[in-house]
């Protein structure tokens, strides 16, 4: 029996590779694992020639060819039917040892070649209401399509509605009704291909990720990500006493706060083409030394400590 957890990071979706030997071990392991499959199918490759078993074990999307079983994994839904929970470390291995079991194959020693690795906060407000105090994050792209995605080179980084999420699948209703008033923001990194390339490491195996200094090493990559994003503050300008000068930034400083930061910076990236990169630089921290400009902002205040609070969690469960 897992344990569920709810305010700690854990891995969710993976993706495993188990490499065969020879040819011959693929193919009585597929005779072997055919029947325990459901939704099994054979199919054979025309440019390759190779014999594909496709399928089900459980939650688990499974494919077998004359190389490699792979495996496309979440531990949390496979656990506990939801990733609204999550396991400690102990109970991955754990999990580990299980699906080993089913799979027949000692699976500790087979690599991850894709990992999402995140966790839920529950919040004061709605989730959507903290992606405006989000801003840039060095040079991935931000987008934004109901959730709020940070998009990079073989990674992403996610803000989304849980609950929402959780409202368009049929099966996770049980999950929903204990939730269902509450506003939960979850937090995903999602480390597409080239897992061990961003982890600096030569390769990660499934046995890694409940080793407990490897284990830290993701929840540290989780928090430098979160801090590396650029928060914006509530743009309040304020009166007092003020000269020529400081009237034009109390002008300016209403309009963004009107406008919103993250507008504003989509305006600057727009017009970068008509300054030189000098002048641009110079305008870009101009406006964010702005006078009158920053103000705390309470939800910034909240998700800072909910980050805060996530990750020290997570190392007092598995430490």
């Amino acid at each position: 029996m897992y344990t569920k957890h709810i305010n700690i990071l854990c891995p969710d979706k993976l993706t495993i590779i188990h490499q065969f030997v020879n040819k011959q071990d693929a193919l009585e392991y597929i005779d072997i694992l055919a029947p325990l499959l459901t939704q099994a199918n054979f199919t054979k490759e025309i440019d390759t020639n190779q014999f594909i078993l496709t399928g089900k074990m459980g939650t688990m999307r499974t494919k077998v060819t004359e190389d490699y079983l792979m495996i496309n994994a979440s531990p949390p839904k496979n656990m506990f039917g939801c990733n609204y929970y999550c396991s400690s470390i102990k109970d991955f291995k754990q999990w580990v040892s299980d699906i080993s079991d089913l799979y027949n194959l000692p699976l500790s020693e087979s690599n991850v070649t894709s990992l999402e690795f995140g966790g839920n906060l529950q919040v004061n407000e709605e989730p959507e209401k903290y992606y405006s105090i989000l801003g840039e994050s060095g040079t991935y792209k931000k987008e934004k399509f109901g959730s709020l995605y940070y998009v990079g080179t073989n990674k992403k980084i996610i803000f989304y509605n849980k609950v929402k999420e959780l409202k368009k699948r049929s099966r996770d209703k049980i999950i929903l009704n204990e939730i269902k008033d509450k506003y939960i923001l979850r937090i995903e990194i999602r480390l597409i291909k080239k897992v061990a390339k961003h982890l600096r490491r030569e390769k990660v195996q499934l046995k890694d990720l409940y080793n407990k200094e490897f284990f830290s090493q993701l929840v540290f990559l989780f928090r430098d990500e979160y801090m590396q994003i650029h928060k914006n503050n509530l743009l309040q300008p304020t009166l007092g006493t003020m000269r020529c000068g400081d009237g034009k930034n109390y002008l300016l400083a209403s309009l963004i706060a009107e406008k919103g930061a993250n507008e504003v910076n989509e305006i600057v990236k727009q017009i970068k083409p008509k300054f030189t990169p000098v002048e641009h630089s110079r305008l870009k921290a101009a406006l964010k030394n702005l006078k009158y400009l920053s103000e705390p902002i309470p939800l910034l205040t909240e998700l800072d400590e909910k980050i805060s609070e996530l990750i020290n969690n997570t190392l007092k469960v598995n430490f």
